[in-house]
């Protein structure tokens, strides 16, 4: 992530608090921090699981398994 990202991200941060503050009981404010710390928390997970060496799955393939109610291929997923 860039430092330009990374800045911006905390100015929103930053204002949708100042917000939160003036206005507690306008929700648009309040929903801006709660997705932000929901991302960001997911690209610490994505950080962390490469971190570790976790084996690479592609959340589209995960999502189409999962609708069509496919079972894994043998060698696939967890072993058993």
């Amino acid at each position: 992530m860039t430092r330009l990202r990374k800045a911006t991200r905390r100015y929103r941060e930053w204002l949708s608090g100042l917000r939160v503050l003036a206005h507690p009981d306008d929700p648009g404010p309040v929903r801006t921090v709660a997705v932000l710390v929901v991302v960001c928390f997911l690209i610490g997970v994505a950080r962390s699981w490469e971190l570790i060496g976790g084996p690479s799955i592609g959340l589209g393939h995960e999502v189409t398994v999962l609708v069509r109610g496919e079972k894994p291929e043998p060698g696939e997923g967890r072993p058993d």
